[in-house]
Formats: C-alpha cells, sequence, structure tokens
C-alpha cells in the first residue's frame, strides 16, 4: 500500500535523521513506526544480529542434553509463570 503523508519540514528533518541513525530510508523507518503502534507487544524490527544470535541459540540447543533440556524448560516455565512471556521473532 502506498501513502503519501504531508510532513511539517521539522517532522520531516527529525524522521530523516533519526532514520539515518538507524541506517534505514525514512520510509522503512516510518513502517517500522506504524508497527510499533500497530502492535505495541510484539518486536517487530528484526536485525541481521538478531537474527544471527537467535540461530547461534537454536545450534546451542541441538546439542543439549536431555538434563539441559529440562532445565531450560523448567527455567522458561517459572520465569512465564510470573507473566512475562517468551517472545519469538
Amino acid at each position: 500500500m502506498s501513502l503519501v503523508i504531508d510532513l511539517p519540514d521539522s517532522l520531516e528533518k527529525h524522521v530523516e535523521r533519526e532514520a539515518q541513525k538507524v541506517g534505514v530510508s525514512p520510509s522503512e523507518y516510518i513502517v517500522h513506526l506504524i508497527q510499533i503502534a500497530a502492535v505495541p507487544s510484539a518486536m517487530v524490527y528484526e536485525s541481521q544480529a538478531t537474527q544471527e544470535l537467535f540461530a547461534r541459540w537454536d545450534e546451542e540447543d541441538a546439542t543439549m542434553t536431555l538434563d539441559e533440556q529440562k532445565t531450560s524448560l523448567y527455567t522458561f516455565a517459572e520465569i512465564e509463570k510470573y507473566g512475562i512471556p517468551r517472545v519469538r521473532i
């Protein structure tokens, strides 16, 4: 979907600066802000470093012993018991 939004000059400059700080285009930055507003509980901005970290954790999980798997599941269950959900992008 394409959308044209007329921004005041000061806001346009702010968006351009913030987008440049994180290394994305102003359009990508605005989409990211809309995603955050539309789905505030989700982490919607994925970086390459984050994806690499998840891949490394998956590799580590694949080599876990049965006892390590049980400990991990117990730990997550305890964390979730206090209302902290396990989130995966």
